[in-house]
């Protein structure tokens, strides 16, 4: 039973995923499928995407990994920008990407998000080396409007992200234009970052976000938790 759901799955995901691969890369590459996706919304399909190394299902899009989420699938909305996969991907359901004209959004090797994750690049938003997103996370490089002050100055409104390796978001955090951080950060549940955080093993925390210890970071391979019995 569990290979005949495997076979459907595949079967339904391989007609819009080659798709996908065919629209934006190179027939020797597409023809690897690198990028598969689940139950997609296409909303615009401009733009290019760069895939470093393609193997099958390297990059996978809006697949259901967070049971108590929409199982909603994925929104892609490229106008013009370029999208660079430099590895493994896997970003969960009920997620989106957004790219505006001549940006560029570069996700790292080992990223991951788990589910609800929404990026919006109207600039240039990096993430480094094994980046882990948990439920419900936005990153964001423009404020989509700018602001004027009654002295004449006109603010900008955008400003790159620039993510380090290693860094791991818990739920709900708001990456805001202008945010850098250090390789191995650990980002506490509902911090919203707006600036540089340029100290390596840090625990941030609060809105506005703080440095609120250093030392710290998160063992992938040792961080279950052992509940003890009362």
């Amino acid at each position: 039973m569990k290979y005949l759901k495997q076979v459907f799955l595949f079967l339904r995901i391989l007609p819009f995923s080659l798709f996908f691969c065919l629209k934006y890369l190179p027939f020797r590459k597409a023809i690897k499928i690198p990028i598969l996706l689940y139950r997609p919304r296409f909303i615009t399909l401009k733009g290019k995407i760069t895939v470093e190394n393609p193997s099958f299902g390297m990059v996978r899009l809006g697949f259901h990994t967070v049971p108590i989420y929409p199982n909603a699938g994925f929104v892609w909305d490229n106008k013009g920008g370029e999208v660079v996969f430099k590895g493994c991907c896997n970003i969960g359901n009920a997620s989106a990407i957004s790219v505006e004209k001549n940006a560029r959004l570069i996700f790292g090797d080992h990223f991951e998000a788990t589910t609800q994750f929404k990026c919006v690049c109207h600039y240039f938003i990096t993430f480094s080396y094994q980046v882990c997103f948990g439920w419900n996370c936005i990153v964001v490089d423009t404020d989509f409007h700018k602001l004027s002050s009654l002295k004449g100055v006109v603010k900008r409104g955008y400003a790159p992200v620039f993510v380090g390796c290693y860094n791991w978001f818990a739920m709900n955090c708001v990456l805001l234009k202008g945010t850098i951080t250090a390789d191995h950060c650990v980002v506490g549940a509902n911090t919203i970052l707006t600036g540089k955080y340029d100290l390596p093993y840090s625990l941030i925390i609060g809105n506005p976000a703080k440095i609120k210890a250093t030392g710290m970071y998160r063992d992938f391979s040792n961080d279950k938790i052992i509940f003890e019995k009362d």
